[in-house]
């Protein structure tokens, strides 16, 4: 008996032991950015009541508990020897269900502690919000259009391991749009372009990002630009911008790691993410203009489509081996940025345009920059600004509200809030 007690509190020291020399090694490696990010904070102090003081206390050790979780040693090589051990056991989920990969090797959102919260969002609000700013619209030109972007799912309920749940907010996109009609409010559902594209379901989305493919949203942009035309208003009279022969198509394969594999590892996933660009042939010259969140710098480009709007350098990026930096997907629009402004100088007859978006948006509004003058993005979760004074203030032809269903959240929505 003591010489089972004996091994028990030698693991027990070792353990100890151990846990204190990776915390030691992970102060001294991340001490730096978090004497940068105490100062950053402690700038940000608030004074005054307690409320306040509590208030900021709170936010400084949300910050440094986001650095020290953010910056662990080796951190990566810990994913990776994790992901490998679920691999090997042949697990179909990932951290505790956080991530589930189907038969079809696709990683998704896992949906077991989320179940109940899905079909709890106040759509009905959100959609009464929505309607409250195009009621600002009355009596003007401006049209505004509800576009809600595709749900990605397993293709088939088959292909999703027994036990297994995946986030699948389909219905709540059908409670959103329902309110939004019952408002009146013209709504245009990207899920009924999916279906109508005739492309294969790994050709719309990837297989371990939560994104769409930029060939979707080139779909999405003729869906949009049809559905505008039966409406009145024709963008592409002649049919140029939305021919797919006018652009050019180049496949980068295996070169990057999606949302989900980034939280997995190479060593989970059966092959790394490749990614379909696509680039007008057609002349083109833009003035971009954009602003990253938490930033009050406005970075400018200028030039042609492919270099402005869309840049291969997060694609390099990941070439490189930086694979868990970026995202390949950033390459139209750099992911989503808290403001950008977009001015087609070879259009400038075109309508202007206000987006209200999420990072779904990126690719559609670079492709609908194409036909347009002006188009005016914000990222409503994280934009600084008044979005009540952007709509009350500008002089918009078309106003789009565009959110991906699992954004349909409080902060993808903060505008005209109920009295």
């Amino acid at each position: 008996m003591k010489e089972y007690l004996a091994k028990k509190y030698i693991f027990a020291a070792i353990f100890i032991v151990a846990l204190y020399a990776v915390s030691i090694s992970n102060f001294i490696f991340s001490f730096d950015t978090l004497k940068t990010d105490m100062k950053a904070a402690k700038e940000n102090v608030k004074t005054g009541t307690i409320d306040e003081a509590l208030d900021s206390a709170n936010m400084v050790i949300d910050t440094l508990d986001t650095s020290i979780n953010s910056n662990v040693e080796h951190k990566f090589k810990y994913v990776e020897l994790y992901g490998l051990y679920n691999k090997v056991l042949g697990k179909y989920e990932h951290n505790g269900f956080g991530v589930i990969k189907d038969k079809n090797g696709n990683l998704f959102n896992g949906n077991v502690w989320s179940f109940n919260l899905i079909n709890e969002a106040p759509v009905e609000q959100f959609a009464r919000r929505v309607y409250k700013m195009n009621e600002k619209f009355n009596g003007t030109d401006t049209k505004l259009y509800v576009l809600s972007m595709p749900v990605r799912t397993s293709k088939t309920d088959v292909d999703v391991q027994p036990g297994a749940f995946i986030q699948d907010y389909s219905s709540v996109a059908d409670s959103y749009l329902y309110y939004c009609d019952s408002f009146n409010l013209e709504c245009i559902d990207f899920r009924k372009a999916m279906k109508l594209s005739g492309k294969e379901y790994d050709e719309l989305f990837f297989k371990t990002d939560h994104h769409w493919t930029p060939q979707a949203a080139f779909e999405s942009f003729k869906y949009l630009v049809e559905q505008l035309k039966t409406d009145g208003y024709d963008l592409d009279p002649t049919g140029q911008y939305t021919d797919i022969n006018n652009y050019t198509i180049e496949n980068f394969e295996e070169c990057w790691l999606g949302t989900h594999a980034i939280k997995t590892g190479v060593s989970y996933i059966d092959k790394l993410e490749s990614i379909t660009i696509l680039s007008p042939k057609y002349e083109t010259d833009f003035q971009y203009k954009y602003k990253y969140e938490n930033s009050s710098y406005i970075n400018e480009l200028n030039g042609s489509f492919d270099g402005t709007l869309l840049r291969r350098e997060y694609i390099y990026m990941q070439q490189n081996n930086n694979l868990y930096e970026g995202s390949a997907y950033s390459a139209y629009l750099n992911g989503v940025c808290e403001h950008d402004w977009i001015v087609n100088k070879n259009n400038p007859n075109g309508p202007k345009v206000l987006f209200i978006r999420d990072s779904y948006s990126s690719p559609l509004g670079a492709f609908l920059a194409n036909v347009c003058s002006e188009v005016e993005m914000v990222w409503a979760k994280e934009y600084k600004g008044s979005i009540e004074e952007l709509v009350e203030n500008g002089d918009y032809d078309f106003v789009f509200v565009a959110t991906w269903p699992e954004n349909l959240g409080e902060d993808s929505f903060n505008f005209y809030l109920e009295d």
